[in-house]
């Protein structure tokens, strides 16, 4: 699909052309200590950071299940003339052969946690792949606080506004256009909980969306090993449910690799 196509390509070029604008010398010694800190024998409980990423990207992970096929969320934080901007993008491939992708490109003034953008995708929230939404959006970053970033590696709430295009014919140019409300998007990932080099690192990674009385709503509870491909490989049970319905809630195995990992800094709010 053409839209899928033009989602995908706005995220890596952007990837390629901008993350190295937003690091500098520091930031990697910061990433080092960190790392260090966080694989230091201890009995203790703590937030943790995970390793460098590769990629130069806050998040981006990729995820099988057992009967949930397949997840995928990416974040690049980049810079512009007034400040900064973040591209975030999910995927989701289940059951019967329905398939989502939504994607948000954010813009704030310097580096303040209030970004402005825009957003597009399928409609996962009313369950229907085959309508395409466009709109403008408000995303507030709580995560960027460094306070907050010490718990969440990623903790976003968007408002969105969201018009729908839907075909009513056999021609092209039979199309209609419409909004059924304010989307809300919440998602978020905690640092890794860990105790000691040799235990296990737990988290928790949660999705929101909620459109009038449709919603989708995830929430995976997962574990790594500092010892297994370096941090990256995660196993974990995932949970999730339609339109709030408690009666019908849906569990699957699922077994994730960080492909680029989370950046371990706030910004100094």
């Amino acid at each position: 699909m053409k839209l899928k196509n033009l989602i995908l390509v706005i995220p890596m070029l952007v990837a390629l052309n901008s993350n190295a604008q937003t690091k500098s010398g520091n930031d990697e010694d910061d990433h080092l200590t960190e790392r260090n800190d966080s694989t230091k024998s201890s009995n203790k409980w703590k937030f943790g950071s995970e390793s460098q990423n590769v990629l130069l990207v806050e998040k981006f992970e990729v995820a099988a299940a057992w009967n949930h096929t397949g997840n995928e969320a990416l974040q690049i934080l980049f810079g512009w003339p007034l400040g900064t901007g973040r591209v975030f993008a999910t995927g989701s491939q289940e059951e019967k052969g329905l398939n989502f992708l939504d994607a948000t490109m954010d813009f704030t003034y310097g580096n303040w946690p209030v970004d402005f953008g825009y957003s597009m995708g399928n409609d996962q929230t009313g369950h229907n792949p085959n309508l395409i939404y466009m709109g403008p959006n408000v995303t507030f970053m709580p995560s960027d606080f460094k306070s907050i970033h010490k718990v969440f590696n990623i903790l976003r709430f968007s408002v969105i506004y969201p018009t729908f295009t839907k075909s009513v014919g056999l021609s092209n140019d039979s199309i209609s256009h419409f909004n059924s409300g304010l989307e809300y998007l919440l998602f978020f990932q905690t640092k890794q909980i860990e105790k000691g080099v040799n235990g296990f690192d737990y988290f928790v990674e949660g999705l929101l969306k909620v459109r009038g009385e449709k919603s989708v709503c995830e929430l995976e509870l997962g574990l790594r090993n500092h010892k297994l491909l370096d941090n990256k490989l995660g196993v974990g049970i995932k949970f999730f449910t339609n339109d709030f319905n408690l009666e019908d809630i849906q569990s699957s195995l699922v077994i994730r690799y960080n492909v680029g990992n989370t950046n371990p800094r706030g910004f100094s709010h």
